[in-house]
């Protein structure tokens, strides 16, 4: 077990005094303990000792109920329903509502709706009678989570500063050079993502003609299981189409100002794959397959669906969902909720990672501890933080242990140490596809977005053009070539991970044989852009609602 790991799951059961989490058996303990490779999944579930569970000051009206199942009475079966109603019925009559089972998740977890929000202390005492039940692993509650990212102008591939080498010269800093992620050396090298296949965990895609080409008909999934989080009538189905994240002031908890629809997942899509065809933007993996398995819309995404859609989106089966015929190679989570991963996730990722996923995911935009973030503290997961385009960590990245690697990430709000005053520049943002429809859908277009949301699905692009030099790298694999070729930051950064990625030499590290370079006509188009639009700042704090909501980062 690497030193990493160790230190994950130390920190993890020393936090579960005060916080709600699982007990993470990572990859190789698995072969330590001896755990047969098909009772795994089910030993890490099982296993779980029942954590106190960490409630939101607002309260709670959802909650996620895990089974043991290896007791007499296997409550994860269908057919038993009734046994699980009797589960959680009584604890909520004591509380004075009433609870029913929404739905099952892919490891059988029930997730519960109550008839009204309890309070933090009457959600704390109904956590603790169900977790009494001998049959229970462990109760959640199903939180929100949100994206994060900052917003927005107008593009082309001069543009893409993050995808360039490392230069001597730097438009807003004078003496320090541009930190890009030498994306285009990797292209040199003929790589450009054929045959790998990656999902997009987010709020789902627009019809984009720089997306089109590389986005799998048919594929996608709408994860949502609310109507009105989803704004789609139905709730689940296979149409994944995301129809905007706006909200009103006070929709997504008392403090919340409002905004208009991010297109989230569009921007990240873009960043991993948007085609080289002498248009708008430039996709890292010009070649690479995609899909989306969405599970954030209006107010964020809820752990029960977004656990799920990892699940999924590996290829493991989801009760109501159809079979996934198309398991990721790779997985995309620019999203994050606050707190210590938790079980419910965690469940998730190890049915992704035992199908064979690799997932990657973003550190958080609230310049804080990865620790405190979900998915980023979870085992199992590559996690990204961001830099600006002076090398150093982005103002508001979050940092930590868990990280594994930087990748830029924008920065359009900078310091111009020329005259010391604060200053915008939308080319220091990360330029992908977008929509320009502020509620509902519009016009595709192209815009700049800051976060560790953009940083992620760079790195995701980098890794697909990896696995395409070499099929067979697991997630450690990559973790290790990206470390050991990284950039250094231009100044020492804290809990960072080792450096900037650096594309060109991550895939010479895996690279099995020299490819044959792509069509000239596949290479992006350089020229000069004379448009510019003035983006709209938007905050890259994103603050966790009630149930956890995950969001972009």
């Amino acid at each position: 077990m690497n030193s990493q790991g160790k230190r994950r799951i130390l920190t993890a059961l020393i936090s579960s005094v005060c916080l709600s989490l699982s007990v993470v058996v990572p990859a190789s303990a698995q072969e330590e303990q001896g755990i047969p490779e098909d009772q795994f999944a089910a030993e890490v579930t099982a296993n779980v000792d029942k954590p106190i569970v960490s409630v939101p000051e607002e309260g709670a009206d959802r909650f996620i109920v895990a089974y043991k199942n290896k007791t007499r009475n296997d409550l994860t079966r269908p057919a038993a329903a009734k046994l699980r109603q009797s589960v959680f019925s009584a604890p909520a009559l004591n509380q004075g509502t009433r609870a029913v089972e929404d739905r099952q998740m892919h490891n059988g977890s029930s997730v519960v709706q109550l008839d009204h929000v309890l309070d933090q202390e009457a959600a704390k005492q109904f956590i603790a009678d169900v977790q009494a039940d001998e049959n229970v692993a462990y109760v959640d509650v199903d939180r929100v989570a949100y994206p994060d990212a900052s917003l927005p102008t107008d593009p082309k591939y001069p543009q893409q500063w993050h995808d360039k080498p490392v230069s001597e010269t730097n438009p807003w800093a004078k003496g320090i050079g541009l930190y890009g992620a030498n994306v285009e050396g990797a292209w040199d090298l003929g790589y450009t993502g054929k045959g790998v296949t990656v999902a997009i965990v987010d709020t789902g895609l627009t019809d984009h003609p720089d997306l089109e080409r590389n986005t799998l008909p048919g594929a996608s999934y709408d994860f949502i299981s609310h109507a009105e989080r989803s704004r789609d009538t139905v709730g689940r189905d296979n149409d994944a189409h995301d129809m905007g994240d706006w909200y009103e002031v006070g929709e997504c908890g008392a403090r919340s100002k409002g905004r208009e629809s991010t297109w989230h997942g569009t921007h990240v899509a873009g960043i991993i794959g948007a085609t080289h065809n002498n248009e708008g933007v430039a996709g890292t993996a010009a070649n690479v397959e995609m899909y989306h398995a969405r599970a954030l819309g209006k107010c964020g995404g809820l752990t029960s669906d977004i656990a799920d859609a990892i699940a999924w989106s590996g290829g493991a089966d989801v009760p109501g969902a159809p079979k996934n015929e198309h398991p990721a190679d790779l997985i995309n989570m620019s999203l994050g909720g606050e707190g210590v991963c938790s079980p419910t996730y965690q469940d998730g990722i190890n049915a992704a990672n035992k199908a064979g996923a690799r997932i990657i995911v973003s550190a958080g935009n609230e310049n804080q501890s990865t620790f405190m973030k979900e998915p980023a503290s979870c085992a199992g997961v590559m996690v990204v933080a961001a830099t600006n385009p002076e090398g150093r960590k982005a103002s508001y990245s979050n940092r930590g242990d868990e990280v594994d690697i930087a990748a830029p990430g924008g920065d359009q709000n900078y310091i111009d140490y020329s005259d010391l005053k604060p200053k915008h520049d939308p080319n220091r943002g990360i330029w992908s596809t977008l929509n320009d429809g502020e509620k509902g859908l519009g016009q595709p277009n192209y815009e700049p977005y800051d976060g560790t949301s953009m940083a992620t699905p760079l790195v995701t692009g980098i890794a697909a053009l990896m696995l395409e030099a070499n099929p067979s790298l697991t997630l450690a694999q990559i973790q290790e070539a990206m470390r050991t070729t990284a950039v250094d930051f231009s100044k020492n950064e804290y809990k960072m991970g080792p450096g900037i990625v650096n594309a060109e030499a991550a895939v010479r590290a895996v690279m099995t044989e020299e490819p044959q370079p792509e069509p000239t006509e596949e290479t992006p188009v350089t020229e000069t852009v004379t448009n510019v639009v003035t983006a709209t700042e938007t905050a890259t704090e994103v603050k966790t609602v009630e149930e956890t909501v995950t969001e972009e980062v």
